[in-house]
């Protein structure tokens, strides 16, 4: 028997259809689970499309995990198949709408769907804000420049050049990628003490 402190359930043997313990109507409601994807198909970060349903991030969190439990029993045993979900999209009924039909109560069936529809809304904003950013790049070449340095880092990222004066005044030249800047600034103080002022103040601009 699996039991969840936010959403107690009895589990039937053999069974994904939970059996629902009375307790506290749930929070997870059709409109917010809708406002929660709606926000996130937009591109805004969970935290805010959290807050656009009416929840904490957390909330959100622990909705998620429950649902992901739920989600691969019904896969596991059948409930869910490709093609049920395909048909279920298309004719706008979605996983809750499958799991409802199969005996699972609502709150379940929502949680289900929570899980199986949020990272489909992350990928769905993905795409659409590169496109419209690919779009963009047919016009300007900084943002073509720019899409490319994040979409192939390591052929078109731009390596900041550092200068750092040495003992005897010349100049002391490092290109490297972002992520390697602190740990050259930390050998260049190790290896010249004499320039450990002007080193740290380096870093303390990286780590701000």
């Amino acid at each position: 028997m699996e039991t969840s402190r936010l959403y107690p359930h009895e589990m039937s043997a053999g069974t994904a259809t939970p059996r629902r313990r009375p307790g506290a109507r749930s929070k997870l409601t059709p409109r917010r689970l809708r406002r929660l994807l709606d926000a996130l198909r937009a591109g805004n970060y969970n935290i805010r499309a959290a807050e656009f349903a009416g929840v904490s991030r957390e909330t959100v969190r622990l909705w998620r995990r429950r649902g992901e439990e739920l989600l691969g029993a019904a896969w596991a045993e059948g409930t869910l198949n490709g093609d049920l979900v395909d048909d279920a999209r298309r004719a706008g009924v979605g996983i809750s709408g499958l799991l409802r039909r199969a005996g699972w109560d609502e709150r379940d069936a929502l949680l289900a769907e929570l899980a199986e529809e949020i990272p489909r809304a992350e990928a769905e904003a993905e795409v659409h804000l590169v496109a419209r950013w690919s779009l963009m790049a047919e016009r300007d070449w900084r943002a073509a420049a720019a899409l490319a340095s994040r979409r192939w880092p390591e052929r078109w990222r731009n390596a900041p050049a550092i200068e750092v004066v040495g003992p005897e005044g010349d100049p002391m030249r490092f290109s490297v990628a972002g992520p390697d800047l602190a740990q050259v600034i930390a050998d260049v103080i190790t290896s010249h003490p004499d320039v450990e002022d002007k080193a740290a103040e380096l870093l303390a601009l990286i780590h701000r």
